[in-house]
């Protein structure tokens, strides 16, 4: 909530050694994070000039400034207004005649737009109660643009193309998941990353057409056999509340036999805007190892998470922990309805923000939990860095209550169940201050909870013997305790 930093832009001629300073005359504290030199041919009268994408404070307005390096004078081309927060995006096109297509959420969904040099629309390329996740190449030569989206699954990424006015949309993955793509520079051909939660990560060169040119890389999923890797299952679990239907998955152990009642280790990250329930291979083996050791892993993503439009990501407005610890509860009251579940051995687990999201159940959201690992966990967001912090909770001075309500060191005496905390003494990211504070409420609170610290080490905890002690010290805690 304090006084951000004054940003200045300047020009350097390498040879007069001289600067100009561009006139960001504005009325109130602005980030300026994205700026992009324009091609004269995209400019009139052969200008040079420089595109300064530019938000508020609050974060609710985002404004494209096309500035004219000769006068320093800015004039705003367009604006994108959210009635919470408006995303930030790379996805910034400009074409030879001066217009530009970039993404907006502005019907509820994020989608591509084309818009002249002014600013007005010229129209929708995308459209429709689903989500672009981004652009992933523009040809303009043939007025094609290319985009990952989740049109045929929320929990996928798909790669799509589609005309420049909005026709033809094709779909070009050939198998459905989660496809990473990246292009040549002349548009002709793709590689495109590709995995599933039953299909390991494999590489293939594409025409733009979406033909298979050559697999460059893939992996021989016999050798798992042995192994007996699970499945994961895609589910939606209904609240008790008002029937929302979360995003969950699930994999059970190995041997599984339904007769016999299982622990459970829950992982998510829960903040705004994120996904963890997706359809690809993610972190590592870890989960896969538990699961041979006999536990059922599982995930889910409350309220607030992405991926589902506007409504239902700005649930999670000025105050993040709002829906985190309940749907988290909700998606343990489910596992104790099932038959192979035991209900009293619950754990879960989480870094960064899915350390927050650990600690606050543990807290907030006890009983459900009996086991939980926060790995370098916000703890309160006066903590945080601001341009994080603010797009979701607002300015401190105008939402305390919010933040109070999000700070789990206000639900300290709340702990039940074994906690650890993990934090890195040189996080660069989440100040160790957070698990530090978080404990000192604790000792106030007359309750018990683990620390482990890893001198100077930053906020992946890595380095020399590290990796390896942490992901011991994690899986022991909770082999021990649950």
């Amino acid at each position: 909530g304090e006084t951000n930093p004054i940003i200045s832009i300047g020009i350097a001629n390498i040879k007069t050694r001289k600067t100009r300073w561009l006139d960001l005359s504005a009325s109130e504290e602005m980030y300026s994070p994205r700026m992009r030199w324009l091609e004269r041919s995209q400019t009139e009268s052969g200008k040079q000039e420089l595109i300064v994408t530019r938000i508020n404070r609050h974060q609710n307005r985002l404004e494209l400034v096309r500035f004219d390096v000769k006068n320093s004078k800015g004039e705003i081309i367009w604006k994108d207004i959210s009635t919470a927060w408006v995303n930030l995006t790379d996805d910034l096109f400009f074409l030879k005649d001066g217009s530009f297509i970039t993404l907006s959420e502005r019907s509820g969904y994020q989608h591509i737009y084309h818009f002249d040099k002014q600013g007005n629309l010229i129209n929708a390329v995308t459209s429709g109660d689903w989500e672009v996740s981004g652009i992933t190449a523009f040809d303009e030569k043939n007025g094609i643009v290319y985009l990952n989206g989740k049109k045929d699954s929320v929990i996928e990424s798909n790669l799509y193309s589609v005309k420049l006015d909005g026709s033809d949309f094709k779909l070009l993955s050939d198998n459905l998941g989660s496809h990473r793509v990246m292009f040549s520079p002349s548009n002709s051909y793709y590689i495109d990353s590709f995995s599933s939660a039953t299909l390991p990560l494999s590489y293939t060169l594409y025409d733009a057409d979406g033909e298979v040119i050559r697999i460059l890389s893939s992996t021989d999923t016999n050798q798992f056999e042995d192994y007996g890797f699970q499945e994961t299952n895609f589910i939606q679990i209904p609240t008790t509340d008002d029937n929302t239907l979360l995003n969950a998955m699930i994999t059970l152990p190995r041997d599984f036999d339904p007769n016999k009642k299982y622990p459970v280790i829950v992982y998510g990250y829960s903040g705004p805007g994120s996904q963890t329930v997706v359809n690809r291979q993610s972190r590592g083996l870890w989960d896969k190892y538990m699961n041979q050791e006999g536990y059922i892993t599982f995930s889910i993503d409350p309220r607030g998470t992405g991926g589902r439009g506007t409504a239902f990501k700005y649930l999670a407005y000025k105050d993040i922990g709002k829906w985190i610890a309940h749907d988290q509860v909700e998606g343990a009251k489910y596992l104790s309805s099932l038959p192979y579940v035991d209900g009293n051995r619950i754990g879960i687990w989480g870094w960064s923000g899915g350390g927050y999201m650990t600690a606050l159940c543990m807290t907030k959201g006890a009983p459900y939990f009996k086991v939980g690992v926060a790995v370098a966990p916000v703890t309160d967001f006066r903590l945080y860095d601001t341009i994080w912090t603010e797009r979701y909770m607002g300015l401190l001075s105008e939402n305390k209550a919010g933040y109070d309500s999000a700070s789990i060191l206000n639900y300290a005496d709340k702990l039940q169940g074994k906690l650890l905390l993990i934090h890195g003494t040189g996080d660069d990211n989440v100040h160790p201050q957070n698990s530090i504070q978080l404990m000192d409420e604790f000792v106030k609170a007359d309750k018990q909870a683990d620390i482990m610290l890893y001198a100077n080490r930053n906020h992946r905890i890595r380095g020399g013997n590290t990796t390896f002690h942490l992901w011991t010290k994690i899986t022991n805690y909770f082999m021990d305790n649950l």
